[in-house]
């Protein structure tokens, strides 16, 4: 069924605030794993400043807090990753809105 242009319209409305709510939630979850990576950094950090020079046991617990840092950092890549997919959708979905809002007007001002 072909809808209306003023039903097209409010239906790419509708999926534009949907858009928005997912990237609020996706800038969330980044902000989250934002926090997350610079708790582990501080902790690296705060590790490596204490540590004894040189321990098998040390070298072992800081290749895991590493491989930590490294997982969180792409957590954070994928997030962000998909934040950036978001906001182009929701670009060319704004640019459908505009596009079809202006064909309304001139629309409206012929008939």
């Amino acid at each position: 069924a072909k809808l209306s242009k003023s039903e097209l319209l409010t239906k790419l409305r509708r999926e534009a605030n949907q858009y928005q709510e997912k990237i609020a939630k996706e800038r969330h979850h980044l902000a989250e794993c934002e926090e997350e990576l610079n708790r582990q950094c501080v902790l690296l950090e705060t590790y490596m400043a204490h540590r004894p020079k040189s321990n098998f046991r040390d070298e072992r617990a800081y290749e895991r807090s590493d491989s930590n840092t490294r997982i969180l950092q792409n957590r954070l890549a994928k997030c962000t990753t998909r934040l950036n997919e978001a906001n182009e959708h929701n670009r060319i979905l704004r640019n459908r809105i505009d596009h079809f809002r202006h064909e309304k007007e001139s629309y409206d001002t012929r008939h």
